[in-house]
């Protein structure tokens, strides 16, 4: 099963001269094919970064392909417009020997250079179905510092020739768990700074009301997938202090898909409930996500734990203060005061004490924050920086097989 595909010409044969900065040689190499694999397209941040690498990989020597299993196809429009084809091999199950069968003929037709996955389980299938088919480059990319399957990642990662993290807090897990420290790369989270930029004032108001938002009042924004990690209930208990302590409240938007729907309807039924139905708005995301940081005062992020938070770097390109728990994956990307506020993580009282704060702050206040923000992505987090990055690794994978011609 395939989703609209571009066949293109045969890419197989070209040829092409890649000039490395830091050597001055010219080296020939043949179009190498990378197929990427991944879950699905849904909203999510490993799917919003894989897009991202796909889009920007440099074609002049890359040819990339998509394979997924899940038909969600909310960020497909952005790959199929870049003429890049994406293939579906159906999955009913997590395990599923017919699901492998028809991997591996996949990859055998398809003969690939490298294999590049994203998230847990299509890692786990990447791994076994390539190796099953002589793939020598076998790359896998992990997103969370949350292992879920941590004893099936510590024997399984031998059949990785890298594994690309997006933080040191994930490398010091997976070290502690015993895989090969030269086996990991950090390669930080990329954002598009074009598309995540700051909003005027008239753009602002023009997307309040696209949303039915009220235009004057401050509004705070949690973006991420209904998951027990993004700590939805503690930003309720929150909000449930400051109106006990007579506090003004902001108008807060829970934006995500309903990845745990029994936590999603609980939360709404907790929202109406305590008679917050008015200050707390559920709202399904869409592809124009950056519409949600521009009509937004604040973006919040009270997770339990995350990776490279993307919610976090897209909000600072578009010049948003941020307002998140003190865990480690945030804190080395918030420095407290500077770009937003970073409070005790799972402490409602103190988060209540920040949102309070942060609506005190003058617009002057929040505005240097929000360029500070900006300033920080567009130099460490562009989206270009991470697929030259990502480039360098398949060079170099490519070079140790003999693939690259010195």
């Amino acid at each position: 099963m395939k989703f609209d595909v571009d066949k293109g010409a045969d890419h197989t044969k070209r040829c092409l001269i890649v000039i490395r900065p830091d050597s001055g040689l010219n080296k020939e190499l043949k179009m190498v094919k990378i197929l990427y694999m991944i879950d699905d397209l849904k909203f999510g941040g490993a799917q919003r970064q894989i897009v991202e690498l796909i889009k920007n990989v440099n074609r002049s020597w890359i040819e990339p392909n998509l394979l997924v299993y899940h038909q969600e196809r909310i960020h497909a429009d952005e790959i199929l417009s870049k003429k890049i084809q994406i293939d579906c091999i159906p999955k009913s199950f997590k395990f599923s020997l017919w699901y492998l069968i028809r991997l591996i003929n996949y990859i055998k037709q398809n003969r690939p250079d490298i294999i590049h996955s994203f998230t847990e389980t299509a890692n786990f299938w990447a791994r076994v179905g390539g190796k099953l088919c002589g793939c020598q480059i076998i790359i896998t990319s992990i997103r969370s510092s949350a292992i879920r399957f941590p004893y099936v990642e510590k024997y399984i990662s031998n059949l990785s020739s890298k594994i690309i993290l997006n933080s040191d807090i994930t490398r010091k897990i997976l070290t502690g768990l015993g895989v090969e420290p030269n086996k990991m790369v950090t390669i930080q989270n990329g954002v598009d700074t074009l598309r995540f930029t700051p909003a005027s004032t008239t753009d602002k108001k023009r997307f309040r009301i696209e949303y039915g938002l009220p235009v004057e009042q401050k509004i705070f924004s949690l973006i991420g997938q209904f998951r027990l990690m993004k700590n939805h209930n503690c930003l309720i208990d929150s909000l449930i202090i400051m109106r006990e302590r007579g506090d003004k409240l902001p108008i807060v938007l829970f934006i995500g898909k309903d990845f745990d729907k029994i936590l999603y309807q609980k939360l709404v039924d907790r929202v109406n409930r305590d008679n917050l139905s008015f200050n707390v708005r559920f709202i399904q995301p869409d592809p124009s996500i950056e519409k949600i940081y521009s009509l937004s005062d604040c973006i919040l992020l009270p997770s339990l734990w995350e990776g490279c938070s993307n919610v976090l770097l897209e909000s600072m390109s578009s010049g948003v203060p941020v307002l998140c728990s003190d865990i480690p994956e945030n804190s080395c990307l918030v420095e407290n005061g500077k770009q937003g506020i970073l409070f005790k993580n799972n402490d409602e009282r103190m988060l209540a004490t920040s949102i309070r704060n942060m609506l005190d702050f003058s617009d002057e206040a929040m505005g240097k924050m929000g360029q500070e923000g900006r300033k920080c992505v567009q130099e460490q987090y562009s989206v270009e920086k991470m697929a030259s990055l990502t480039e360098t690794i398949y060079q170099e994978e490519l070079s140790k097989r003999g693939a690259m011609k010195m």
